[in-house]
C-alpha cells in the first residue's frame, strides 16, 4: 500500500472516530441539547407573547411537572439560578425588558403544571391527571390568569406529550387550545423539547 493511500485511510479513520463525514454528529451523541428547543405563543385578544425558552422540573413529592416558559432566551447564569431555585422564575423576569413595548412595560411569562398519577416514570397523556396554565402579567402587571383542565375534560389539546423521568430525563410536548378566560379570548400553541431537572 502506498504512503498516500495509508494517509487517506488514517484520515478517514480519524474522521469516523470524531463523528465527522459519517452522518454521526454531536446531535446524536453527547450534545443532544442542540436538538432541544421551545417555540410557540400565548395570545390574549390582540396581545401575542412569543415563547423562546423553557425551564422544566419534576416535583417527585407532588408527581407534578412544571414547565416555565419565557419570551427570551435563558442565559447560562439564569439556568443555573433556576436549577438551584426551581421556583425562581419571578426573580429572573423582574429584570427583563418588555418583549413588546406596544403591549407591556414589563415582561410576562407562563407556567404549565402537569399532574401525573403516582409512581410515574414515563410521561404520557394516559398518565396525566390534570394540567393547569398560569399566565403571569399578560393582562396587567402583578396579575395572573389561571386556567385548569382535569383529565375528563382533556380532548385533543395534546398532539404530543411524552418523555421520561429516568436518568437523562426529558420532555417532548406539543399542544394547542383556545378558551375564554376571565372575559378574554386566549389561544396557546406550545412546543417544547428539552431536559427535565429533578
Amino acid at each position: 500500500m502506498s504512503i498516500r493511500k495509508t494517509r487517506i485511510l488514517i484520515t478517514l479513520l480519524s474522521l469516523t472516530l470524531l463523528g465527522l463525514g459519517t452522518g454521526y454528529s454531536a446531535k446524536g451523541n453527547n450534545n443532544k441539547q442542540k436538538d432541544y428547543k421551545t417555540t410557540g405563543s400565548i395570545q390574549m385578544n390582540e396581545k401575542v407573547l412569543t415563547l423562546k425558552s423553557s425551564f422544566n422540573y419534576w416535583d417527585s413529592e407532588k408527581n407534578e411537572l412544571y414547565v416555565n416558559l419565557f419570551p427570551f432566551e435563558l442565559t447560562k447564569d439564569e439556568m443555573e439560578k433556576l436549577k438551584k431555585q426551581h421556583g425562581g422564575s419571578f426573580l429572573i423576569i423582574m429584570n427583563k425588558p418588555s418583549p413588546d413595548k406596544k403591549f407591556w412595560d414589563w415582561c410576562p411569562y407562563v407556567e404549565l403544571t402537569f399532574k401525573f398519577e403516582p409512581n410515574t416514570t414515563e410521561l404520557s397523556s394516559d398518565r396525566l391527571v390534570s394540567y393547569s396554565l398560569n399566565i403571569f402579567w399578560i393582562e396587567k402587571k402583578n396579575h395572573t390568569i389561571f386556567f385548569s383542565q382535569p383529565k375528563s375534560q382533556i380532548t385533543n389539546e395534546f398532539s404530543k406529550l411524552n418523555g421520561t423521568l429516568k436518568d437523562a430525563a426529558f420532555l417532548e410536548l406539543s399542544m394547542k387550545d383556545s378558551n375564554e378566560i376571565s372575559g378574554n379570548n386566549f389561544t396557546w400553541k406550545i412546543q417544547v423539547k428539552s431536559i427535565i431537572h429533578k
